[in-house]
């Protein structure tokens, strides 16, 4: 964790965003926030998910309590399926569905037996304006940083546990009971022929024949609504003051003349040690990585210089020397990105062998965590729950041979086992390990531990999402009048039992509207991303370009023109750009307008053509080419002529660079490349002028080719540099498994 959290300001500027977007705009763009790790790190992931949970409440339509649960449930479990290993995300919804839980409890225990109804609750009956409600995030004490359809269901389906299953410790008071209306009762037999929510039928309302308060119900749900909103803000406010708070237990902790080591400290650590700097003499410890070469100034610089401020002695210890200081050392000081119930801590890694280190020779181990981080999982899988980062800190791409021969792992995040823990400090004060099930229980309910496999279970029983285009809407279906004629609907049919009772239609179409706007709002996602594809390319640049360099690049593209250009704007270097030979009825050179924005700028360019080529490859130390396509196996289709390059590169120990959108990246693998391979005209050799030579030869132009995986580096796409073997990952992360030969469907139904 490094001292200010690069997310900070992609959170606030998704807060600001909130506004101007719909409620499902807003989740799809924080759920492709995560699944980017743009939001990152514990607390702007627990900020972001209690404001989409606000908005939530605030902005859905509910008819009754378990409504609202169903939908913080599914948002929930979207939120927790784009970034698992952030397990904030699935406290604060737990948090959010304890609160729902608690207040229609004591919601039931004083309203009697009134039951729910079909009116439809709007949120701004409960909050004039929700707008209002996105920006209301405390100021940090840091400086640091679907709603899917319903399907239906051809059995019975599990059942999720009730809004009114467990009794509540504690509620928010009822402040706007005396701001809503009464309203007259509604006669249910009026209305309950013609709606699937009313009458006999209803698993809502049953049909007793006496009169149901409906304004009632709007009243005891819009005050539900009014105090859960309350309990999330409170919930925000509990977050922002996390560090105040755990700083307050740093004066008992710490004690004059301690030699304190901190591994990589967070804010929280930060503070702690400040605080307790403001009224101890100690020395500080900071365990870092060695800094990279492109670093301009040490690791935590800013909060050594607060220390040196207050009269505070530190030492910056790399982690490779660390085991020489473990002898005067007698606290270490950890910041905990997640605690599970079990006691076990994630967090940075190389923790782990300091803890193991400190527990060998008898030192106290300190996790300072805000309970929020405190989870009620602990049989989690730890391979799924470590983080890996990014292995260039330890192997250069350059060195092709390595890259491809050895898969090197860099881990970010570890699990430090809890017999290693001596104490955990949160923001309700210090902790032994057997005292975490108790918060645990306090803060959640046992039913919500494991919300997030509700929808894997219901999905086992459901249609599949592709048929809901083929319903359509209707007021009901009598299943008996069409059962003969439809594969769908009847007594033999898979997704709509024949029952004999009408089927309710009405809200499919709203459901099918709901993706219908969802999917559009994803393919204008795709159109930005395709859109921004060079620019973020480009960004890599600096990194892969080097002063001096003599860098080849071959017939290029836009990308690969922005890609130079923007490493020219602060590099001095020298670039070859491999054409073919110019026609004669050309006007100009190949690429002059390319050549003229490289000379503007102060960089010397030079057009060398293919046929001479392997002469300037002693001076080439990179090579980039812009990708057409790059299959799965790393193969990557670019314009002919690149592939001599490529093998020439690879002979020479050159590193070969490839440029790619991940649009461009193809699930597809085992391809033909007779098939692949684009052949142009032919008459750049031949003229047809020529008659016996065109009529006797077959004289074949290519205008792309394959080149091999083997012969390439370094992929660099708008998510970054990576490797061969990471290609894969980036494959499942945008692509479903059936949806890679979709286009063989029509064939095999033929």
């Amino acid at each position: 964790m490094s001292s200010v959290k690069p997310s900070l300001s992609e959170l606030e500027r998704y807060l600001k965003s909130l506004k101007g977007k719909t409620l499902e705009a807003s989740i799809d763009s924080l759920i492709s926030l995560l699944k980017r790790r743009q939001i990152s790190g514990a607390e702007p992931c627990a900020v972001a998910t209690a404001h989409i949970l606000l908005q939530v409440v605030a902005k859905t339509r509910f008819q009754d309590v378990d409504q609202m649960l169903e939908k913080v449930q599914q948002v929930g479990c979207r939120l927790v399926a784009a970034q698992p290993k952030e397990l904030v995300v699935g406290n604060i919804v737990r948090r959010v569905l304890g609160l729902i839980r608690d207040e229609a409890s004591e919601d039931r225990n004083d309203g009697g037996d009134e039951t729910p109804s079909d009116v439809q609750m709007t949120p701004t009956a409960a909050v004039a304006d929700a707008s209002k409600l996105e920006h209301h995030w405390p100021p940090s004490t840091y400086t640091k940083q679907d709603a899917g359809a319903d399907y239906i269901s051809s059995g019975p389906r599990p059942v999720r546990p009730g809004a009114l299953t467990s009794a509540s410790s504690f509620s928010v008071p009822k402040t706007l009971l005396s701001l809503l209306e009464a309203a007259p009762t509604v006669d249910a037999h009026s209305t309950a022929s013609g709606s699937p929510y009313i009458g006999a039928g209803s698993p809502y309302i049953g049909g007793s024949g006496v009169s149901t308060p409906m304004r009632g119900q709007q009243t005891r749900v819009n005050a539900i609504r009014a105090e859960i909103i309350d309990g999330i803000e409170e919930i925000k406010d509990e977050i922002s003051q996390v560090d105040d708070q755990i700083a307050s237990a740093a004066e008992v902790q710490i004690h004059p003349m301690d030699y304190v080591l901190v591994h990589q400290p967070s804010a929280t650590v930060q503070k702690f040690i400040l605080r307790a700097a403001a009224k101890r003499r100690f020395t500080v410890l900071i365990a870092t990585e060695a800094p990279r070469a492109s670093s301009d100034e040490p690791p935590y610089a800013h909060f050594r210089k607060k220390l040196s401020a207050v009269g505070i002695s530190s030492i910056n210890v790399m982690n490779a020397g660390l085991m020489a200081h473990m002898p005067r050392i007698n606290k270490v000081v950890l910041g905990a990105r997640s605690v599970l119930a079990n006691g076990g801590v994630v967090t940075d890694a190389g923790a782990g062998i300091i803890a193991r280190a400190a527990k060998e020779r008898g030192t106290s181990v300190i996790v300072l965590s805000g309970v929020y981080k405190l989870s009620p999982e602990s049989s989690v899988d730890e391979e799924n729950l470590n983080e890996w980062g990014s292995s260039m800190s330890h192997v250069s791409f350059a060195d092709g041979p390595l890259v491809n021969g050895v898969d090197v792992r860099s881990a970010a995040t570890e699990l430090v086992p809890a017999e290693l823990v001596d104490t955990y400090i949160t923001n309700l004060g210090a902790h032994s390990r057997n005292h975490l099930s108790t918060i645990i229980a306090d803060h959640y309910k046992q039913e919500d531990v494991d919300f997030q496999l509700w929808d894997e279970l219901e999905s086992s029983f459901s249609v599949p999402k592709t048929l809901l285009s083929l319903l359509e809407a209707a007021p009901t279906v009598d299943v008996h009048s069409t059962a003969s004629g439809s594969p769908y609907i009847g007594t033999g049919s898979p997704y709509i039992g024949g029952s004999g009772v009408s089927t309710p239609m009405r809200g499919q179409q709203t459901r099918v509207n709901a993706i219908r706007a969802e999917i559009i709002d994803g393919i204008e996602e795709i159109k930005d991303e395709i859109s921004q594809v060079d620019d973020q390319i480009a960004s890599a640049a600096e990194v892969q370009i080097h002063p001096m360099d003599y860098v080849l690049v071959h017939q290029p593209s836009a990308t690969v023109q922005k890609f130079i250009l923007r490493a020219a704007a602060k590099r001095r270097f020298t670039v070859l750009i491999a054409t073919e030979a110019p026609r004669a009825s050309s006007d100009e050179p190949p690429y002059a307008h390319f050549r003229k924005k490289l000379s503007a700028v102060g960089i010397s360019s030079i057009n060398v053509m293919n046929a001479g080529l392997m002469a300037h490859m002693p001076r080439i130390n990179k090579v980039v080419l812009g990708a057409r396509s790059v299959l799965a196996n790393g193969g990557v289709v670019t314009d002919a002529g690149a592939g001599i390059i490529a093998r020439a590169a690879k002979e020479r120990g050159t590193s070969v660079i490839v440029l790619s959108g991940v649009y461009k990246l193809s699930p597809e693998s085992s391809v033909d490349e007779e098939n692949l391979n684009e052949w142009g005209s032919s008459m750049s050799h031949v003229s047809f002028a020529d008659g016996p030579l065109v009529n006797g030869v077959d004289v074949r132009s290519a205008a792309t080719e394959l080149v091999p995986a083997e012969l390439v580096d370094t992929y660099i796409t708008n998510l970054g540099a990576h490797s061969r073997n990471h290609l894969s990952t980036i494959i499942a992360d945008h692509y479903k498994q059936e949806d890679v030969d979709f286009q063989l469907w029509d064939e095999l139904e033929r």
